[in-house]
């Protein structure tokens, strides 16, 4: 039987604080466990997806087209997913291209 401590907790609210202290014995747990690895997971991709309606700062669309590299890596991935799912996003992006 899989492991259901997952489904036990809040998730939503361990994903709104993971360093919390109450979370600490979930968060020594779920890496070594697929099912509440798994469970995390699909929680953090349902609220990247949720807040993709949140478009970014132009002026952080202006840096991901002129210094994407500099971005920190959790930005740079977060705009990424952004960007693959925004149409809006990414037609500021070419129009940006066009210009000098």
């Amino acid at each position: 039987m899989s492991c259901r401590r997952a489904f036990d907790i809040d998730l939503a609210a361990f994903l709104a604080a993971p360093r919390d202290a109450a979370w600490d014995a979930f968060r020594a747990h779920y890496p070594t466990c697929p099912a509440c690895a798994a469970e995390v997971a699909a929680w953090t991709e349902l609220g990247d997806r949720l807040g993709a309606d949140a478009h970014p700062e132009p002026a952080l669309l202006l840096r991901w087209a002129e210094a994407r590299d500099e971005l920190d890596p959790g930005t740079r991935r977060r705009l990424a997913r952004h960007l693959d799912g925004c149409p809006g996003c990414s037609e500021e992006l070419r129009a940006l291209a066009r210009f000098d």
